[in-house]
């Protein structure tokens, strides 16, 4: 009768540490699921901020772009051809684009050109960087 008791004891024993491996194993599972699914939310957030990012910057390339070729046209065609305009001079009434346009190209840092022009500072980086590279 002890064998047979002890027996059942063993067979309980056994059955109870598999069973409490099988809850181990579905928690991690469970785990491992939910955790894939958080990081695939967080990359889908980071593609689509990415993906506006881009945008934007497109459309800060068309705009400057266009100031550009409007600024290029003001320059060859003049209002006030008989008024002096000094080569490095920014003038009061210029937009803030062509401010920061010509600051970039007198070499200021992008902070300054931020400031001087109240643009945004990565306007002006941008400005800076696409007009002291078109220097060299």
């Amino acid at each position: 009768m002890d064998a047979l008791i002890s027996w059942l004891s063993l067979i309980l024993a056994v059955a109870a540490v598999a069973g409490v491996g099988g809850l181990f194993w579905y928690t991690r599972r469970q785990h491992a699921s939910y955790t894939r699914s958080v990081e695939q939310t967080y990359f889908d957030l980071q593609q689509t901020q990415l993906s506006a990012l881009q945008r934007d910057v497109k459309t800060l390339l068309a705009r400057l772009e266009r100031l550009e070729h409007s600024d290029a046209q003001a320059a060859a065609h003049p209002a006030g051809a008989g008024q002096p305009h000094g080569g490095n001079a920014v003038t009061p009434n210029a937009t803030p684009y062509n401010q920061a346009i010509e600051l970039a190209r007198q070499g200021m840092p992008a902070a300054e050109v931020a400031t001087r022009c109240g643009i945004s500072r990565s306007e002006a980086e941008l400005i800076v960087a696409l007009y002291r590279r078109a220097r060299s």
